[in-house]
């Protein structure tokens, strides 16, 4: 799995390429949450279109960051989940609580209104 991180205006867009499934790249990911919220920005998007797979450890990840983003007062928003992802995050109900895009400028677009 990689990780890239990109600003627009306040927001900061996470870009995760490969398969979250834990090991590893739960450290990387958890670090770059952290790493993230130290900088005192607290808009974040995870994009997940380039998710390959995702099983119970990496939606674990996506929900932990939700909780860490949502206790120092910022929101985590998903984009772009490609249509397996999106059946897990309907599934597990996590699409009811975080809020879910079909693309980064739509979830962009949406801490403006």
């Amino acid at each position: 799995m990689k990780i890239h991180q990109r600003n627009i205006d306040d927001i900061i867009v996470v870009d995760v390429d490969g398969n979250m499934t834990g090991g590893i790249e739960t450290k990387e990911f958890n670090n770059k949450i952290k790493e993230i919220m130290e900088t005192g920005k607290n808009r974040i998007i995870l994009n997940l279109g380039k998710v390959t797979w995702i099983n119970s450890m990496g939606l674990g990840n996506i929900m932990a960051a939700f909780t860490t983003i949502k206790n120092k007062d910022g929101i985590l928003k998903i984009a772009n989940p490609s249509d397996s992802v999106r059946q897990l995050l309907e599934l597990t109900y996590m699409i009811s609580i975080i809020e879910t895009y079909d693309e980064v400028h739509s979830a962009i677009d949406s801490f403006n209104d």
